[in-house]
Order: structure tokens, then sequence, then C-alpha cells
């Protein structure tokens, strides 16, 4: 179980969660330190940027698929319009010959 849940874990890139006891004595050094305005900043712009990096790779990923639809889309008009003829030539062979 252990195995899935790390594997898991490296595939959507989450932190394991850990359930901790949190009273107000024992609150970590990092809760007690306001944080810096800069490093909120840093943080904030780095956010952007990985938005960024999801939105243009969204795009590409949109750009293939509406390519590969328009490629299976012109495959099945070929299709249809080979069967279409061959399906009316077989039909219209089939007249006799005094109708003609």
């Amino acid at each position: 179980m252990e195995e899935l849940e790390s594997n898991c874990i490296k595939l959507v890139g989450a932190k394991p969660f850990k359930p901790v006891n949190l009273s107000p004595s024992k609150l970590p050094a990092t809760a007690l330190k306001p944080t810096n305005t800069l490093t909120k900043i840093m943080e904030g712009i780095n956010e952007l940027a990985k938005g960024s990096l999801r939105e243009e790779e969204n795009q590409l990923d949109k750009e293939f698929w509406i390519f590969v639809s328009q490629v299976v889309d012109r495959m099945f008009l070929v299709i249809f319009s080979i069967v279409l003829v061959s399906s009316t030539s077989a039909i219209l062979a089939q007249i006799p010959s005094h109708y003609k």
C-alpha cells in the first residue's frame, strides 16, 4: 500500500499528508516567523511563471488534438467518398441493358 501511495505521489508531484499535533507550544519555528514580503512576491512570481508554462503546454496539446481531428475527419471523408462512388456504380451496373 505504501508503494502505491509513493507512486501516486511521484506521478502527481504532491507531498504526502502527515497529520501533526500543533498545540501552540509545539508550533514549528517557521510558523512563528512572519514571512518576508520579498519572499511572498517571489512565490507569487513563481506561481505566475508555472501557470504560464502550464497554459503554453495546454495550448500545444489543444493544437495537436485539433490537427489530429482534422486528419481523422479527412480520412473519413475519403472513405465515405470511395464507398459512395463504388456503391452507386455497383447499383447502376445492375440495370438491365434494355433500359439504357
